[in-house]
């Protein structure tokens, strides 16, 4: 569904909005002919012309014209028909239709960044039509009524029309604005350039830990990538950005079932239960890197890693376990780096 928020999904959705009023006016446009309702005739055809010059309207990308042309064309329509067929054929309802149209069109707008419709100051209008048009038919008879069963069937199929527009656009709505929250959700929680979850999501994964009461025996490691500066002051932060999601992706293979996450520069941090055997895992991480050889443009060269682990312990918390681990990242870092301390 969140291919409709295109511009291309939006075309699309124009089009087919577009051959559904069509085939509606053709249909309409028989069933006057046939009451011999001839000014309805000559308002349906112009409204058919007007629908074919939406096409290239579309085609074109104009679509704020378009929909502001709908609008009207719609209002003029069910003018002309309410005041020549009656208040009881029901036309009027379809201005509730309109409304929908038009806040989803703002909407829909709005989230592609073109010009919108300004619904909230438009639709109203649909209010009052329908208010005139109510003392109209009330103040005057219609010079053209329809027969009973005529009107029994327009008051069933306006009713199903409207139910079905408004159930569709809603349903676009809620599921598009739905994906929009999750989407918004994952990107505040993972690192941009990693894709790995951000400090913000591994947070949120303490909290849960801490309040499932079954944080005592878990490890947690930071990894840190030896001499990144050197790379981004020599080759330049692009192939910085290169190593950061090389050496995520080596590390994340590698680490398996453990949850990581970019803690910052070129920091990672790696959680895990008791269950997971910290030695092996940390060891395995560490040749991963190791072992690799980047490449960037005609330039090649290796990376290591040094890592500092630390076991939760009975009543520590969570600030405490980390800068555990981080002091014996220090001590890594100043006894060689290429290494993990335990």
């Amino acid at each position: 569904m969140n291919e409709v928020l295109t511009f291309d999904g939006m075309k699309r959705l124009s089009t087919a909005m577009c051959v559904f009023f069509v085939a509606i006016h053709i249909v309409l446009t028989g069933i006057f002919f046939a009451c011999g309702v001839m000014p309805m005739v000559a308002v349906n055809i112009l409204s058919l012309a007007f629908f074919a010059v939406s096409f290239y309207l579309i085609r074109s990308g104009r679509l704020f014209a378009f929909v502001i042309g709908t609008f009207i064309e719609m209002c003029v329509h069910i003018g002309f028909a309410v005041i020549m067929c009656g208040w009881n054929v029901g036309f009027q309802i379809t201005l509730f239709g309109a409304c929908i149209l038009l806040f989803y069109a703002e909407y829909a707008g709005k989230s592609l960044g073109i010009k919108t419709v300004p619904a909230l100051f438009i639709a109203p209008a649909a209010g009052v039509i329908y208010t005139v048009l109510f003392i109209v038919s009330s103040l005057r008879p219609a010079p053209y009524p329809l027969p009973h069963e005529v009107v029994f069937w327009f008051q069933i199929a306006w009713s199903v029309l409207l139910f079905i527009v408004a159930f569709v656009i809603l349903y676009i709505f809620l599921t598009v604005a739905t994906r929009s929250q999750e989407t918004l959700a994952n990107e505040m929680q993972h690192d941009k350039l990693t894709g790995l979850p951000n400090r913000y999501y591994i947070t949120r994964v303490f909290k849960r830990f801490s309040e499932a009461a079954e944080i005592d025996g878990y490890w947690l490691a930071i990894a840190d990538l030896d001499d990144f500066k050197h790379i981004n002051d020599t080759y330049g932060h692009n192939c910085g950005d290169y190593v950061l999601k090389t050496a995520a992706k080596l590390i994340k293979d590698a680490a398996g079932e453990c949850e990581l996450c970019r803690w910052g520069g070129e920091e990672f941090l790696i959680v895990s239960s008791g269950l997971v055997n910290r030695e092996e895992t940390l060891k395995r991480i560490c040749a991963a890197v190791g072992s690799y050889r980047f490449r960037y443009d005609e330039i090649s060269f290796r990376m290591t890693l040094t890592v500092g682990s630390a076991v939760h312990r009975v009543g520590q918390g969570i600030a405490d376990w980390i800068d555990s681990a981080d002091k014996k990242l220090y001590i890594g870092k100043s006894s060689g780096k290429n290494q993990y301390v335990l």
